[in-house]
Order: C-alpha cells, then sequence, then structure tokens
C-alpha cells in the first residue's frame, strides 16, 4: 500500500496518481511501514529531512568550533594532552596557597580573590618573582607593607618538568615509525607555543587588587578612600619565558630521541658530549639528592622549625647548599635595614675554610664533594673514557653544577609605607619608615673554582688513579657504545655438521662363498 505525501491517503500499491486527491506521484510512493509518528494529536506532521535523511554522514566534530577542532587536531593535541598534567599542578598548588594565613589580609577576601592570589604565587614555579602590598587607610592617613620575593623553588620546578616529560613520553611510544629531525622540532615547535599560550593565560588570571576591608571610619564619598587595600601580583612574563624555553627543549629531547642516537653512532665526538651529560646528570642527582635528604634532616631537628610546606618546596634547594658548602664555595648572606633613625646592613659570608659562627657540623658535607667526584671519577673509568671524552665529561658536569648553583640564590625585600592622600598606595606624600633587604646567595667566584676544581679531581684525577689500580681485562665480546641503534639481531649462521657416514661397499657374491673354516 503507497500513502500520498500530499492529502496522506491510502492507494493501491503501484498506482501512479492517488486515489483521493488524484495528484501523480512523482517519486517512488512512501511504504506504509516507513511513515513514523513526530507526535500526538491530529496535527501531527512528519519530522523535516535532516542531514541524516539526506544521505550524509553523522560528523562528531560538525558542530565543535574552529578551535576546538584545530586544538583537538593529531598534530596539537598530543602537546595540549603533555600540558594538562603540569598545568593541573599549577592550579593545585594556587588551591592551596589560598590559605588566609598565607599572606596578610588574605582572610578579608573572597575565594576567587585569594585562588587568583595563590596563583600569583604559584607562578614562582617558572621562575616569576612575586609581590604582595596591603595598605590600610582611613581616608587622610594610610601605612602598609610591601613584600617582594625572587626565589626559584626547585622541587616543584623538577616535579613540572617531569610531568612534562612523561606526557611527552606516552605519546612517543604510541607513535609508530621512528621521528625525522623535522618533525621532532615541529613537535617541539607546537608544545612550545602551547606552553606560552597556557601560561600567559594562568598569568592573566592571577593577581588581584582590589579593597578588602571597608569598615574603617571613612570621610565622606568621593573624597579619600577608606579601608585595607590588597594587591597581589607577579611578573608572569618571565615565567611564560623560562616555561616557553624548557618546554621546548624538553620536547626536542623527547621527540629526537631517534635523531640523537644515529647522530651519536656515526659522530664519536657528539656521542661524547650526550654520553658525558647523562652521566653529569645521574651523578648530581644521586648527590643532591643524598643532600637534600640531610638538608631536611637538619631543618628538621632546628628548634624554630618554619612552616610546613616550606619542606617540600626548598628541598631541593637545600640539598644544593649542603653540596655548594662541601665543595668549599663561600655562601653569602646579606641583610640591609633602613628605619627612621637607623641605618645598617649586615653582611655575613660562611664557607669550610671560615665557618663564622656556624656549627661545625657543615664541615661533614664535604663528604658530598667526595661522593660526587668518586662517581663521577668511576663512570669516567667503566666506560673506559679516552682524554677527549674525561674533558667533555668534566665540561657538561661543571656547566650543569654552575647554572644549578647560581639559580638556588633568592632574595626578599620587605618594607613599611606611611603617607596621606587619596592616590593608591598612598598617594604623593608617601615615605618608607622601614626597609629590610635579604638576599641569600654564592660568591661567584668561590662557586666558579670550587666547581672547577672538583670537577677536575672527578673527571681527570680519579679515573686515571683507577686506571692504574683496578686492572680489567679486555672483554670478551666487544659491547656497542652508548646511543647505539636498535638493529634488528641477527641469526647465527648453523654449526657445520660431521657429513654422513658412507656405509662399506657390499659384495653381491658375499651370500654365495664358502665359509672360511670349511
Amino acid at each position: 500500500m503507497a500513502i500520498c505525501t500530499a492529502c496522506g491517503a491510502a492507494s493501491a500499491q503501484g498506482a501512479g496518481r492517488c486515489a483521493a486527491c488524484g495528484r501523480p506521484f512523482a517519486a517512488p510512493a512512501i511504504e506504509i511501514d516507513e511513515v513514523m509518528v513526530a507526535g500526538g494529536g491530529d496535527d501531527a506532521s512528519p519530522p523535516p529531512l535532516g542531514a541524516w535523511g539526506l544521505g550524509t554522514p553523522h560528523d562528531p566534530a560538525a558542530r565543535r568550533s574552529p578551535l576546538a577542532r584545530w586544538l583537538a587536531s593529531p598534530d596539537w593535541l598530543p602537546a595540549l594532552a603533555a600540558l594538562a598534567a603540569p598545568t593541573a599542578l599549577l592550579l593545585l598548588a594556587a588551591l592551596l596557597l589560598a590559605d588566609a594565613d598565607t599572606v596578610d589580609s588574605f582572610e578579608r577576601l573572597a575565594f576567587g580573590d585569594r585562588f587568583a592570589a595563590g596563583l600569583a604565587m604559584a607562578l614562582t614555579v617558572l621562575g616569576a618573582p612575586f609581590r604582595s602590598v596591603s595598605e590600610t587607610s582611613n581616608g587622610l592617613l594610610g601605612y602598609g607593607t610591601s613584600i617582594e620575593i625572587r626565589l626559584l623553588p626547585y622541587a616543584p620546578a623538577l616535579l613540572w618538568l617531569g610531568l612534562l616529560q612523561l606526557g611527552l613520553r606516552l605519546h612517543r611510544r604510541r607513535l609508530a615509525t621512528p621521528l625525522d629531525g623535522a618533525a621532532a622540532r615541529a613537535l617541539a615547535l607546537r608544545t612550545a607555543l602551547l606552553t606560552a599560550v597556557t601560561t600567559t593565560l594562568l598569568g592573566l588570571l592571577s593577581g588581584v587588587e582590589k579593597a578588602a576591608d571597608a569598615t574603617l571610619p571613612s570621610v565622606p564619598a568621593g573624597r579619600r578612600r577608606s579601608g585595607v587595600f590588597v594587591t597581589v601580583e607577579s611578573d608572569w612574563w618571565q615565567a611564560v619565558v623560562w616555561a616557553t624555553l624548557a618546554a621546548g627543549l624538553l620536547a626536542l629531547a623527547v621527540y629526537g630521541t631517534d635523531v640523537l642516537r644515529r647522530t651519536a653512532w656515526e659522530r664519536a665526538g657528539i656521542r661524547g658530549w650526550l654520553v658525558g651529560a647523562l652521566v653529569s646528570a645521574r651523578v648530581t642527582a644521586a648527590v643532591v639528592g643524598l643532600g637534600s635528604l640531610a638538608a631536611l634532616i637538619a631543618a628538621a631537628s632546628q628548634d624554630e622549625a618554619p612552616a610546613g610546606w616550606v619542606y617540600p618546596v626548598l628541598l631541593v634547594n637545600g640539598g644544593l647548599a649542603m653540596l655548594g658548602v662541601g665543595s668549599g664555595a663561600t655562601l653569602e648572606t646579606a641583610s640591609a635595614t633602613a628605619a627612621l633613625y637607623n641605618d645598617g646592613t649586615d653582611r655575613t659570608a660562611f664557607s669550610l675554610f671560615d665557618l663564622d659562627g656556624q656549627s661545625g657540623h657543615w664541615w661533614w658535607t664535604v663528604l658530598l664533594a667526595l661522593l660526587a667526584a668518586g662517581l663521577l671519577g668511576r663512570a669516567a673509568h667503566r666506560r673506559r673514557f679516552d682524554t677527549a671524552d674525561r674533558l667533555r665529561l668534566g665540561a657538561v658536569h661543571a656547566v650543569l653544577t654552575l647554572l644549578l648553583l647560581l639559580g638556588a640564590g633568592a632574595g626578599a625585600d620587605f618594607a613599611t609605607y606611611s603617607g596621606r592622600g587619596s592616590a593608591f598606595p598612598f598617594g604623593t606624600d608617601t615615605r618608607r619608615t622601614a626597609t629590610t633587604l635579604f638576599e641569600v646567595g654564592w660568591s661567584v667566584p668561590t662557586v666558579v673554582l670550587a666547581v672547577l676544581l672538583w670537577t677536575a679531581v672527578g673527571a681527570l684525577a680519579v679515573p686515571a688513579v683507577l686506571d692504574r689500580v683496578v686492572q680489567r681485562p679486555a672483554p670478551a665480546v666487544p659491547t656497542p657504545p652508548a646511543f647505539a641503534p636498535n638493529l634488528p639481531a641477527q641469526a647465527a649462521p648453523p654449526a657445520p655438521s660431521a657429513p654422513p657416514a658412507v656405509p662399506d661397499p657390499v659384495d653381491p657374491h658375499e651370500a654365495f662363498r664358502k665359509p672360511a673354516d670349511s
């Protein structure tokens, strides 16, 4: 039975015209079992034909925005997935820092403002300085405090890098084919660009500047501001620069592993630099980890222990301080105080050669320097480095140690203000009632001298002594050098088998011969 699409009347199957209205069937009539009810009632009508009815395949991404389709493409999705965990780490740190006791006057702010302030503090993980200003004013007079902290906490920064590396390596393992140099550079560039965009968005969302409390006595509106005003901000553009550079280099190292292996296999000089960097990173990680454990024990044993969150944040910085002092470098602290009636600067410096009143337990830190030199020399001896490779190992280790030690310094500025006027913070008539500047860092000449001395001992002297004392027999089977490409294993040729035994010729007349004893 056929149904007319104009009046809905039923006609005989195969009819050319509708039996009710007489209109011809221009297209094949709709069968009765194909009719679908769109709704109840007498005025129900069939639904209009959509993309599916026209034969267009269903596309889940058709309704996505161009930006969503771009980010979900195979080119950009791996970098976006790799940055998910590091970004979540920064957001989690901001959530933990959104505490009323973290910065003065935080208890007066709403949670959203505290979270924005905590995000500004969390960006110090990527190398951004942090500032906080709190002002109390009654409309005529004002006073307040200002804090600026310059610190690179190595522990959360290394955790950020570790999470990013994990995401990149997971994507690298899912790739079926090795990557060439152009593909590795393209993936590294996309990772760096998305890191810059993500860090910029976090920087724009960080910081707060608003009135925290307006309950103080005030003068008529429009004349002067009154209340408690809080400003928390960071130089987040520095975090964008350092994060982009670190993410790009890390992605290039992960995706360019195959290219590095091939290049190192073909060129002995490049192989020496890469193996030297690998050995230096392992030795530094072991020694700094042991120093961090010693610093944690020493800090926990103090009578006046710092806040609980300081331990995990400054753990690696403490380990580097142990290694630097044990190497003989000079650690300097400078504090300058300027008040209304008192100005003064206090500088202290101590090393193993001049403890300057510090505890004699600092002498134990020399074991870290000895351990670093011993591990470095043992690796050079065990890997049979020649003189050129040992020099490369020493150069890489010296640069890495210098960068870590010089970057472990910290600085802080504390200032109190008073003034009068209506402009923020205190108008034109503003003065500092007290200023305290505190910095802790290394004496650069002593650090350079100590690092070069201990690196020469570890990379040159210790392996030379081990070469004379420890006689190692030549290996029976030569081992391939490091960074050898993964070549398919070749089947060993079959061992030659003995030729089959040839039976003695049989005499056809043997059966008819007369026995010998007859």
